[in-house]
């Protein structure tokens, strides 16, 4: 049976939950990318965030500088009165979805969200898990892991999440799977923007009256995340943890910069490797422009939250 329809927070705000399912090193960043981006968005009702996350201590490990400080659970979540709600990926740790740690919370989630007709902006892993759970669409393993900034064109100038957008741009992307365009539009997807080279970026479908946003892109990103990423996961390779030197994030950095990270790649050892990469990576600069763009998409995805309040409280 169906649950009853979701209470908006109501009140002269929003509010926005922010499910953060990052590691522990990686939440704070995160939290505070989604603040900076809903504080830049065009909005004519203040947001408040509300914080929670599908981890729990165990999968987190110790907090001993209280990071979780703040944070609730997917049971503090469901008693909440919630105009919205953005759900993060994670790092994938299993080799297929069912099998993450995360999993049976996800699923709990997604079909929360639908039937009580809240949007909510699925990211990364957060988006295929969704899709996977709703319409049986499986992402598809890519040959290496692609990272970078890639043009994406707009593929629905109509569609009223789009609304203002330019015609094309920059996306940060940074994922090891992707999602089949042919099986979203069959499943009644509608494509935002797409990448010749990364793929869908961004798209969208009604749930149960609500409007789910999924972003296989990171619009949150600030300027130099990718360029940390590439450090973090060179220093995995380092250590052994990963079998596979990462490329260098694609159309995202200096020509000087780059080609120093090519030159460090191929011919430093690997005592020296890391350190002379960190001493690149604080002073390249970074291709940015994607930012703009982010708060105008989450712009209109307020409003349409704001223009359905009625509604929701009704």
């Amino acid at each position: 049976m169906q649950a009853a329809p979701h209470a908006a927070a109501g009140g002269d705000h929003l509010v926005i939950g922010l499910v953060n399912n990052m590691s522990l090193r990686a939440m704070r960043t995160t939290e505070r990318q989604f603040r900076d981006l809903l504080a830049a968005a065009p909005c004519r009702l203040p947001v408040r965030l509300q914080l929670f996350t599908l981890h729990d201590d165990r999968q987190l490990g110790p907090a001993q500088d209280g990071t979780r400080e703040g944070y609730g659970s997917i049971e503090d979540l469901q008693a909440s009165r919630l105009d919205g709600l953005i759900v993060t990926g994670m790092e994938p740790r299993a080799p297929t979805l069912p099998e993450e740690p995360a999993w049976p919370n996800l699923t709990r989630l997604i079909d929360w969200a639908a039937e009580r007709g809240i949007a909510t902006v699925w990211s990364c892993l957060a988006a295929h898990a969704a899709v996977l759970h709703l319409d049986g669409i499986r992402r598809v393993k890519l040959p290496r892991k692609l990272s970078g900034l890639f043009e994406c064109a707009l593929a629905a100038a109509g569609h009223p999440l789009a609304s203002g957008c330019p015609t094309r741009w920059l996306c940060p992307h940074s994922r090891h799977n992707g999602l089949p365009e042919a099986g979203l539009r069959a499943a009644g997807y509608d494509i935002i923007s797409a990448s010749a080279e990364a793929g869908i970026d961004m798209f969208a479908r009604d749930a149960g009256g609500a409007r789910f946003l999924f972003c296989q892109g990171h619009p949150e990103y600030g300027p130099d995340v990718l360029m940390r990423e590439y450090v973090r996961d060179l220093r995995r390779y380092l250590d052994g943890e990963s079998a596979t030197l990462p490329d260098i994030p694609a159309h995202y950095l200096d020509r000087q910069a780059e080609q120093q990270l090519r030159r460090i790649a191929r011919e430093a050892d690997t005592d020296t490797m890391l350190a002379a990469t960190q001493a690149v990576a604080r002073g390249a600069a970074f291709v940015r422009g994607w930012q703009s763009v982010a708060s105008d998409i989450y712009g209109n995805w307020l409003a349409a939250i704001v223009a359905r309040r009625p509604v929701m409280a009704a």
